[in-house]
């Protein structure tokens, strides 16, 4: 085989290969972006999904926004963790990405978050990084 039918063997190959990977690509984007959904949900459906072992099918491909009443609010220097009061054994915490001194035990508040990000604890189900999206007094 000559030199030059090897190159252009090689480079057919590797044009077939980037268009097969950019095909899948846009293909699974679509997917994917098919498949999201926005859930308003309680922190007990929440608590109660995850106790049930049902918390990924229902809402792994999910944008949870979830609303509820603060039971405690730990803050550091670089971030906040807020728990939610649920009417079950399980708990509901997420990390705010930025520290917020106006969240206080007792507000309702509303957050955001994406179900794919958030861990079972040996207590609960921690929601990952959760952005607020409004806070009411109570």
């Amino acid at each position: 085989m000559s030199r030059t039918r090897s190159l252009s063997c090689v480079a057919l190959a590797s044009l077939l290969l980037v268009v097969s990977c950019v095909i899948a690509y846009l293909f699974g984007g679509n997917h994917a972006l098919n498949e999201l959904t926005i859930e308003p949900v309680t922190p007990t459906q929440v608590a109660q999904a995850m106790k049930s072992d049902q918390f990924y099918s229902d809402y792994r491909f999910a944008v949870l926004i979830v609303r509820g009443t603060l039971v405690s609010v730990e803050t550091s220097k670089t971030e906040s963790i807020v728990r939610f009061k649920t009417n079950s054994t399980f708990e509901v915490s997420c990390t705010l990405a930025e520290v917020q001194s106006t969240v206080q035990v007792g507000s309702d508040i509303t957050v955001i978050s994406v179900g794919a990000a958030a861990t079972r604890q040996s207590h609960g189900v921690h929601l990952g990084r959760c952005t607020i999206s409004g806070t009411f007094k109570t």
